[in-house]
């Protein structure tokens, strides 16, 4: 059930993008992980692994993933965010409003059309979405929207520009970090705007993954994390003007948000981040002992071990933590998943529906991994109560001192 494969790229690992520094030191290493966003119909389902290598900037605490000469062909990607709308969605659509809702705008990683069709229910009616996929693409379109269909590079948006003008607003939300080149994608979307045109851009920021150890928040397709800081920096390399930056906690997460102007290249000193950094070198011992301790109390724990949720959240934490060989299945609430094989670091673990779970988890243990959905977990936990069930919470594990 492969829905994307490998490319090319150049991508040098000690290049920092933000402040050129030269000396990108190590972060984290996680090798033979299966590729995420994969379910086989068969244990005996061949999955790709691969090694995740990450670095980080001594200067900015910018942390990329060393790809090593490969990256993510999403044109065949067919995942749905449809369940990832934030609750401030309706501040960001207020603030896009506010500039215009008459001019062009722009969604660069439309995916599904969700927040196009957010969009045109505030009344906004000259809408464009750009999204790889092909198989979204066409969702999107279906839905009544226009959509360029292709990665955002220098020559599709000068495209894009002749055929439907110059754009009053630009949204790119969870985009960014998905990119090999996050200056030149940036530099793609600011000649998609007129002059003084706003973007409101999205990012996960990395300050939970290197304060509360939310490993499971760093995946495969995931090349950049940042901070708002270093963040900020870079948009004004691409020749953007901040107006406001904010913070804004999701699914026990954080996202960043920043509202910018289409302005003059121009260069910024950064702040100093020198706390940060810290906790960027003392990542990778901190999470080793984490690590171990987790994989103490999980081995010590009645069997079966059953796990919440089969997205890469749960799978890469399992993979990332050594938890993987003593787990023996995951409940997801998705009805597509139901019956097939979620693959694991050298194994592969049944994906059982919800209304399955008593029978999954009768006098085992419930790994309470739903991350998020605290009201999910909540009735996990009373299932697996009433059936001679221990749960154990992998968050407070994570977020131990």
């Amino acid at each position: 059930m492969t829905d994307r494969h490998v490319v090319f790229i150049n991508n040098h690992p000690n290049d920092c993008v933000i402040c050129k520094s030269t000396a990108m030191q190590p972060f984290a290493r996680f090798s033979n992980v299966p590729i995420s966003g994969h379910f086989c119909r068969t244990i005996q389902e061949k999955v790709p692994e691969r090694d995740l290598v990450f670095d980080y900037c001594p200067q900015c605490a910018f942390v990329s993933q060393r790809l090593s000469n490969i990256s993510i062909n999403y044109s065949n990607v067919a995942r749905s965010t449809a369940r990832q709308i934030p609750g401030y969605t309706k501040k960001i659509i207020g603030d896009l409003i506010a500039n215009s809702s008459s001019g062009l705008l722009v969604e660069v990683g439309c995916n599904d059309g969700t927040f196009l069709n957010l969009l045109r229910q505030e009344g906004f009616f000259r809408l464009l979405g750009v999204e790889p996929s092909r198989k979204l693409a066409a969702q999107v379109r279906q839905q009544g929207h226009e959509v360029f269909s292709s990665l955002l590079e220098e020559e599709s948006s000068r495209e894009i520009v002749r055929k439907y003008g110059k754009a009053q607003s630009v949204v790119c939300r969870h985009t960014l970090e998905h990119v090999p080149h996050p200056l030149d994608f940036l530099r793609a979307v600011r000649l998609l705007l007129d002059e003084g045109g706003l973007l409101m851009l999205e990012v996960p920021s990395l300050r939970p993954i290197i304060d509360q150890m939310h490993v499971h928040e760093m995946w495969d397709e995931h090349v950049s994390y940042f901070l708002p800081d270093n963040l900020v920096s870079l948009l004004i390399k691409a020749g953007f003007l901040i107006e406001r930056v904010s913070v804004k906690p999701h699914l026990k997460m954080e996202n960043i948000v920043v509202l910018a102007r289409a302005g003059v290249d121009c260069s910024t000193e950064l702040p100093n981040m020198r706390r940060e950094v810290k906790a960027c070198r003392d990542f990778s011992t901190r999470w080793q002992n984490v690590r171990l301790q987790m994989l103490e109390i999980v081995r010590g724990s009645p069997r079966p071990l059953v796990f919440m949720g089969a997205s890469h959240p749960q799978s890469n934490l399992l993979n990332f933590s050594g938890i993987s060989p003593w787990v023996d299945c995951a409940i997801d609430d998705d009805p597509s998943k139901a019956g097939l094989w979620l693959p694991l670091q050298g194994s592969k673990v049944p994906i059982w529906p919800m209304a399955k779970l008593k029978e999954a988890v009768a006098g085992g243990t419930l790994l309470l991994t739903g991350f998020g959905y605290p009201r999910w977990m909540k009735e996990a936990s009373e299932v697996a109560k009433g059936h001679a069930a221990a749960t154990l919470d992998i968050l407070n594990l994570l977020s131990a001192p």
